[in-house]
């Protein structure tokens, strides 16, 4: 995703890629050079990827497009934009909910250790992974942070309802059966909080 993104930016603004599209049929994909310029283009890299935060905003501002009343989401599994939020077919989290989630993750570490250690959201399509970062435990390990998944809360759209899943010793998740699936996003962060099993955070 990021690529594409980054590739459609690069093209608004190089005649070099204008030049190697043009001749291309449509919907055909770009050459593999003409990516990676659009890569280094945006400053993208495996050290600083590019942030999804804003992505549209920065790199495609006239993407304001709206799927319109009664016509049925693509089976594709292609996000696209819409002018009131950020849209996956088949399965949208609500925009509250994830600012929510989001909210919940940073106000778990003080902010004087978060040096130390941070606790984020991941979104994915259809669930939300709260991961707990920490620093390199190495210098020579390198600058990224490792990212440890903690829970996984997954929203199903025809019942609008969240489920909670917790993750085992091979990362694989599982349906957390002692808390039913609620229409509120937060009952889920208070049994992660609570965790009576010691399931979650250990």
């Amino acid at each position: 995703m990021q690529a594409t993104a980054a590739y459609r930016a690069y093209c608004q603004n190089s005649p070099v890629c204008h030049q190697a599209t043009s001749s291309s049929k449509s919907g055909s994909v770009p050459p593999r050079s003409v990516a990676a310029d659009a890569l280094d283009w945006c400053d993208a890299s495996r050290a600083a990827p590019l942030a999804l935060e804003g992505l549209r905003e920065r790199f495609l501002p006239e993407c304001t497009l709206r799927r319109p009343p009664g016509v049925a989401a693509p089976v594709s599994h292609t996000p696209y934009w819409r002018k009131d939020s950020w849209w996956w077919p088949g399965s949208r989290i609500p925009d509250l909910d994830l600012q929510l989630v989001r909210h919940w993750c940073a106000q778990r570490v003080p902010a004087h250790l978060r040096g130390q250690v941070r606790v984020e959201c991941d979104a994915g399509p259809g669930h939300l992974t709260v991961v707990e970062c920490r620093p390199p435990w190495r210098k020579d390990a390198g600058p990224e942070w490792t990212r440890f998944p903690i829970a996984r809360l997954h929203y199903t759209k025809s019942t609008k309802q969240w489920s909670l899943y917790w993750r085992d010793r091979n990362l694989r998740f599982h349906r957390y059966d002692q808390l039913p699936a609620s229409k509120y996003v937060d009952d889920l962060l208070r049994e992660i909080d609570r965790d009576p099993t010691a399931i979650f955070w250990g």
